[in-house]
């Protein structure tokens, strides 16, 4: 057993040695991430028949995350990444105000959003010419679409009240940091984070009790945190 723990080290050691840390250009590779994002947070306004408008603060949540992607180095320095993701659903909830006065009751709804993103990365490493270490930080920003997912809008307590859910599909970007750390010639151990805006959610206009001038809407953005690895080829 400590033969093998030994030669795995020194064949660690050898290849950290060679200084052959970076993607090589011309390469590809598939990754996969779990981790949290923190959502909500945001103010949802409900266009009923009353003068002004309801609205709702939400409160901010965690839910799971998880994404697959595939990446092609097409320089030393920068990475092209094709993502999908999905923050799962999570119900968020909040203080609720009624035609411009606060009620006791919560408005509260499941929200859950997918998302495909094109992003590209900069590994530092590479621009700053470093080349005898394993961790390579990187920056990243990209763009693309997301699909939010609202369930039934109700309060709680219950007011036997409730608006019906929607889904629809908006356009998103993001922004984030990280560093890899390169186990071998193949995998990569990666952690980032990433800020990311989903665009808007939106319910339908239909409601238990009247139909609505303009649905319950609001931003949804989040604070993604994952770890995860790349394969590459």
């Amino acid at each position: 057993m400590r033969k093998i723990i030994g030669t795995v080290t020194l064949g660690l050691l050898i290849t950290a040695s060679s200084g052959a840390w970076a993607g090589e250009k011309g390469s590809f590779y598939l990754r996969g991430d779990v981790g949290a994002a923190q959502i909500g947070g945001n103010k949802g306004v409900i266009g009923d028949l009353g003068n002004p408008p309801d609205e709702v603060d939400f409160n901010k949540e965690v839910t799971p995350n998880a994404q697959v992607g595939v990446g092609y180095y097409f320089a030393d320095t920068f990475r092209l990444e094709a993502i999908a993701g999905n923050n799962f659903k999570r119900q968020i909830s909040g203080d609720y105000t009624n035609d411009g006065s606060p009620i006791a009751n919560d408005g509260q709804v499941d929200v859950e959003s997918l998302y495909g993103l094109i992003a590209v990365s900069a590994d530092l490493q590479a621009a700053f010419g470093i080349q005898d270490t394993p961790w390579m930080p990187y920056v990243s920003a990209g763009a693309g679409v997301s699909r939010n997912k609202l369930g039934q809008f109700d309060f709680s307590p219950s007011l036997g009240q409730y608006i019906v859910g929607n889904s629809n599909t908006s356009l998103a970007w993001t922004i984030g940091l990280g560093t890899g750390y390169r186990i071998n010639q193949q995998w990569v151990f990666d952690v980032g984070y990433r800020y990311m805006d989903l665009g808007k959610a939106m319910s339908s206009k239909s409601s238990n009790v009247e139909t609505l001038r303009s649905p319950l809407e609001f931003d949804v953005t989040s604070h993604v945190l994952n770890v995860g690895v790349r394969y590459e080829f």
